[in-house]
């Protein structure tokens, strides 16, 4: 799936939403860029209920960076979210937290032109701008908040059941499969 396409919102009504992401990447054997892969849980504020959860490998080609999964899980529990919602992303990955918690989506990126304060070009351009124009046009208000160690995570087993997704999903890019010549 390109990141323009998108998937039809699993998440029927609009509400309060917390999204729990984690990302990893995996370099190839001869440490040239390999799959990140991302996974992500969303619940209903308040009751508790589990709303959608998934996790998925970077296409081929694509950058092992870390901050690629995270990004695009972003985009992803975004994507999954009614109109008119709100989310608070839990997450260990500064660059996606500040992104919203310190607002250097709406203060620093957009008004510079996807620039970093130092005015050097930003990151996975392409997904924040993705992110912003979704934002905006499903009305979605984004949250986020650092979590410093696994500890944090909530009831102390999301961090590893979403690691363990996230791991899956780095295993199953990497087996063999017939006529893939795509690494």
């Amino acid at each position: 799936m390109g990141i323009a396409e998108a998937r039809t919102r699993v998440i029927k009504s609009a509400g309060n939403f917390e999204a729990w992401i984690v990302a990893n990447d995996n370099p190839n054997d001869d440490y040239s860029a390999g799959p990140s892969a991302h996974a992500w849980e969303i619940y209903r504020t308040g009751s508790g209920a589990l709303e959608d959860s998934n996790a998925a490998s970077s296409p081929p080609g694509s950058s092992s960076d870390e901050s690629n999964g995270y990004v695009t899980a972003v985009y992803r529990v975004l994507e999954a979210v009614p109109h008119s919602s709100s989310v608070h992303i839990f997450s260990a990955n500064d660059y996606v937290v500040f992104a919203f918690s310190k607002h250097w989506l709406d203060e620093v990126w957009i008004p510079s032109g996807y620039r970093r304060a130092d005015g050097r070009p930003l990151a996975h351009e392409a997904y924040w701008r993705l992110i912003a124009e979704l934002r905006r046009d499903a009305n979605l208000q984004v949250t986020a908040e650092r979590l410093k160690s696994r500890s944090d995570w909530k009831h102390g087993d999301n961090y590893k059941r979403l690691m363990i997704r996230v791991r899956r999903a780095l295993e199953a890019y990497n087996r063999p499969r017939p006529g893939r010549d795509d690494r």
